[in-house]
């Protein structure tokens, strides 16, 4: 090929070998029986499974004179990315938490529907979307408060 794009889409599956699986008593929780909702009118899955990963951060007081966010969130499948988002939160915040809440927030979203996208294409997805983020407090409420665990794999920095 042309320009040097021969190599550039990488199919192979990460290695999330050391990546903590934290397992939580979840018949505790109100969140016991949750399952992922997959829509019923979706075709069957067939070809190479895929591996969603998602990254995303916030950095506080980005806009300086309105003391505005930014949310920065990057998705890949496999180890090709497929999506980038940067935007300034709508809200302002005065703590790291809310910023980063906010970014979190925005990644579930994002990640249920390109997860719901893929199973539309017919694209099998076996495991849970791995989510990196860097705010530990933020991260334990969202997996175990909210109930995220079961869908979703959650990392810290």
């Amino acid at each position: 090929m042309r320009y040097g794009y021969k190599n550039r889409v990488r199919t192979k599956q990460p290695d999330y070998s050391n990546v903590p699986r934290l397992n939580y008593e979840w018949s505790h929780s109100i969140y016991y029986n949750a399952t992922e909702e997959k829509p019923k009118d979706a075709p069957t899955p067939k070809g190479i499974a895929v591996t969603h990963t998602a990254y995303f951060d916030a950095n506080l007081y980005h806009n300086v004179i309105t003391g505005k966010a930014l949310t920065g969130i990057v998705h890949f499948l496999n180890q090709t990315m497929i999506d980038c988002y940067s935007r300034k939160q709508a809200t302002v915040e005065s703590a790291t938490f809310g910023t980063e809440f906010i970014a979190g927030r925005t990644a579930i979203q994002q990640t249920k529907d390109i997860r719901t996208s893929l199973r539309y294409l017919g694209v099998p997805i076996t495991e849970p979307t791995y989510m990196f983020g860097d705010n530990k407090s933020m991260i334990r409420l969202k997996t175990e408060l909210w109930g995220y665990g079961p869908n979703f794999r959650v990392k810290s920095k």
